[in-house]
C-alpha cells in the first residue's frame, strides 16, 4: 500500500531514466562486490575500506541504482546504506564519456540530518573517490563562516553531502553555486529529516533543484535514491513527492512498509546484538552505571575468555547531563583504588548540540580513532553515525519511542559484529519493556542490579531488599554515593554543573510523549532521590528554581540586618544616640489621620 499506486511516472524524456541495458540484474546470492555490478577498480577500493562481501541492502540497491531508476530503501541501521548508494554512484560518474570537471559543480548531492553524519558520508565519498582524482567531494553543514564554504563552492564541488539548512541557505543566496547538472539527489535518514521538522525545507530544496535545472542539460533527468530506516507517514509524504515511479527494496513481500513505531510494526534487530535491561531505584542510578561501565572494560570477558578492548556509548537525555556524567565519570576513573575501571580521562568524550562545530568535530575524530573509549552523548548521536568498533551501548535514559531505541543500539553490531546494549528502567517503568518487545524487540532480558553491589545484596531477593532500603544500606553503595557527593561538592562549578543537569533531567522527563506519560510519569519520581543521584544533597524545590527562594530569604535577612544597623548613631563622645527618626511624608500623615 506504501508503494502501489502512489507514484505516477513522469512523461519519459530523452536519454531519460529508464533502466541501462548494461547492468546485470539482480542476484540475491551475490558473493561479493562485483556480482551487483561493480566494476574492479571500486571493488578493489572497498576491499581496501574493509569491505569483503556486499550486506543486503547493497545486493538489492546497487543493481537498481546503476539502472538509473529511482530507489526507496528501508534497512535496519548499521546494514551498510552509506555504501549501497555512493558506490554506484561513484562508479557512473567515473564511467561518464566526458570526465568531471569541478567546473561543472555539483553532479550529485547526499542530503542527511546532523552535522556529524554529513561529515561521515564525505569521509566515505572521499575514500571511494581516492583513485578518481578527477572527481572533488565535499561537505556543506553549518558551523563554520560562509564564506569559506561559499568560495569551496565557486571552485566546484561534484559529490556535495549537507545539511538541508545549509544547502537551502546556498541555494537562495549563493550565486556561485553550481549544481543545473545535478544527476544524483540522495535522501539519507529521511525519517530523522522528517522527525527533525526538516521536510517542508527538503521539499523547498526539491522545487529549487527542479528549477534550476530548466537552465541545464535536460539530455537525462536527475535520479533520486531515498533511503530510510523506518516508515511512516511523514516519509511517505516526502517520498511521494521527491521520487518518480520508484523501485522498493527492503519492503515485505506484499510492499508493507508503513506505519513505523505508530503503526505497530515490528523493526529489525542486528543479529549479533546482546540485549540487557537493568530495574534501577532512583539513588542507585549513578553507582550502578560506574559499576557497569567497570565490568564493560574489565580485563576478562564471561567465562573466564579475553575480552577485546571496549568501546562504550553512553546515551542520556539533555546536554546538561551529558556535561554532568561525563565528569563524574572521569573523576571516579581518578578515585578507582582497585583499577576496575582502565579508563584514562584523556579518552573519555562527550558529544551534545551545545558545543561548537569545532569541538563536536574533534570528538568524532578522536573517538574514532580511539581503540578503547567511553563516549557520554544525547541523541545526536544515535542515528547515522558509524563509529567503528563500538562494542556496549548504555541507554541511561530511556528514549520516548521503541523507534528511538532501535537507533541508539544499532551503534553497535553493526555489519554483521558483535555488541551489547544495557537499558536502565526505574522500577515502575517495566512496562516499558514490554512496549519494546510489542514493536519486535525480542530477546531482551533483564539483569539483576545485586549482582553489581556486595555479597548481601547478591544473595538477597531484589525487590524485597528495595522494600526494606537495604540496598541503600550496602557497602559498595554507600562507598560510591559519598565519592559522588564529594566529586559534586568540591567546587562551585561542579555543584553548579550538577544543579544545570538536575532541572534540564526533571524537564526532559516532563517531555516524554503523551502515549508514554503512562509509564514515564512526573508524577512517580522522588524528587529527593533524583537530586542525590545528581550528587545533591540540597531541597529539590531549591534545585529546581535556581535557589529562588534561598536567594530572596538571604536579601532579606541581609536587608533586616542593615536596617538594625541603621537604628543607632555614633555620637562624638563615643556614646551611642537613638537615631533620627525620619520625617513623615504627606501620604502616611494622610492616611494615618483617617
Amino acid at each position: 500500500e506504501l508503494l502501489s499506486g502512489h507514484f505516477v511516472p513522469d512523461e519519459a524524456e530523452p536519454g531519460g531514466g529508464g533502466p541501462r541495458g548494461d547492468v546485470e540484474p539482480l542476484n540475491e546470492n551475490a558473493r561479493n562486490f562485483a556480482d551487483v555490478g561493480l566494476d574492479q577498480s571500486l571493488v578493489n577500493c572497498l576491499l581496501g575500506m574493509g569491505f569483503e562481501a556486499p550486506t543486503g541492502i547493497q545486493r538489492e540497491a546497487v543493481p537498481l541504482i546503476l539502472s538509473g531508476k529511482d530507489v526507496l530503501a528501508q534497512s535496519p541501521t548499521g546494514s551498510g546504506k552509506t555504501v549501497a548508494y555512493l558506490s554506484p554512484i561513484a562508479q557512473m560518474l567515473k564511467q561518464r564519456a566526458s570526465r568531471v570537471s569541478r567546473s561543472e559543480g555539483a553532479l550529485a548531492i547526499v542530503i542527511v540530518p546532523t552535522r556529524e553524519l554529513s561529515l561521515q558520508v564525505f569521509q566515505v565519498a572521499s575514500r571511494l573517490l581516492k583513485d578518481f582524482y578527477w572527481i572533488v567531494p565535499g561537505t556543506i553543514m553549518g558551523g563554520e563562516k560562509r564564506s569559506r564554504e561559499k568560495a569551496r563552492l565557486r571552485k566546484g564541488i561534484n559529490v556535495l553531502t549537507c545539511t538541508p539548512g545549509r544547502l537551502l541557505d546556498h541555494l537562495e543566496n549563493t550565486e556561485a553555486f553550481q549544481c543545473s547538472d545535478l544527476r544524483y539527489l540522495v535522501l539519507d535518514e529521511a525519517d530523522r529529516l522528517v522527525d527533525m521538522g526538516f521536510e517542508e525545507q527538503v521539499s523547498k530544496i526539491i522545487k529549487l533543484l527542479d528549477r534550476k535545472a530548466e537552465q541545464g542539460d535536460r539530455s537525462s533527468r536527475r535520479q533520486t535514491v531515498m533511503l530510510s530506516a523506518t516508515m511512516h507517514s511523514g516519509v511517505t509524504r516526502l517520498a511521494r513527492f521527491s521520487l518518480n515511479n520508484p523501485e522498493s527494496v527492503g519492503f515485505d513481500p506484499d510492499g508493507s512498509g508503513e506505519g513505523g513505531a505508530e503503526g505497530g510494526r515490528e523493526f529489525k534487530m542486528p543479529e549479533k546484538l546482546r540485549q540487557s535491561y537493568l530495574l534501577v531505584p532512583t539513588k542507585l542510578r549513578p553507582v550502578i552505571l560506574y559499576k557497569l561501565v567497570s565490568r564493560c572494560f574489565s580485563s576478562r570477558g564471561g567465562g573466564g575468555a579475553p575480552k577485546a578492548k571496549a568501546k562504550v556509548v553512553v546515551f542520556v537525555s539533555c546536554c546538561d547531563s551529558v556535561e554532568f556524567h561525563h565528569q563524574i565519570l572521569c573523576e571516579l576513573a581518578a578515585c578507582d583504588e582497585d583499577g576496575s575501571l582502565s579508563l584514562d580521562p584523556s579518552k573519555a568524550f562527550k558529544l551534545h548540540g551545545n558545543l561548537t562545530q569545532k569541538e563536536r568535530t574533534a570528538v568524532y575524530f578522536d573517538f574514532c580513532d580511539s581503540d578503547s573509549a567511553i563516549l557520554v552523548c544525547t541523541d545526536v548521536a544515535a542515528r547515522g553515525l558509524d563509529f567503528p568498533n563500538v562494542t556496549h551501548i548504555i541507554q541511561y535514559d530511556p528514549p520516548g519511542e521503541a523507534e528511538d531505541y532501535i537507533h541508539r543500539v544499532g551503534r553497535t553490531a553493526r555489519i554483521g559484529q558483535e555488541g551489547e546494549s544495557f537499558l536502565f528502567l526505574l522500577p515502575q517503568e517495566m512496562p516499558y519493556v514490554d512496549v519494546l518487545r510489542g514493536h519486535g524487540v525480542a530477546g531482551i532480558e533483564e539483569i539483576p542490579v545485586g549482582t553489581f553491589l556486595g555479597e548481601e545484596a547478591q544473595r538477597k531477593n531484589f525487590i524485597l531488599l528495595q522494600k526494606i532500603g537495604a540496598l541503600y544500606r550496602d557497602p559498595v553503595f554507600v562507598k560510591m554515593q559519598r565519592l559522588v557527593f564529594e566529586i559534586t561538592g568540591s567546587s562551585d562549578r561542579l555543584k553548579g554543573v550538577a544543579r544545570d543537569a538536575y532541572r534540564s533531567h526533571m524537564r526532559a522527563y516532563r517531555a516524554y510523549p503523551k502515549s508514554m506519560r503512562e509509564i514515564f510519569s512526573y508524577a512517580n519520581l522522588h524528587t529527593g532521590h533524583v537530586a542525590d543521584s545528581f550528587g545533591l544533597n540540597e531541597k529539590p524545590s531549591l534545585i529546581g528554581r535556581s535557589h529562588t527562594k534561598e536567594e530572596l530569604k538571604r536579601k532579606k535577612t541581609e536587608h533586616a540586618r542593615s536596617l538594625g544597623r541603621k537604628k543607632t548613631k555614633q555620637a562624638p563622645g563615643g556614646s551611642t544616640s537613638p537615631a533620627k527618626r525620619p520625617k513623615k511624608r504627606l501620604y502616611n500623615q494622610v492616611f494615618l489621620s483617617e
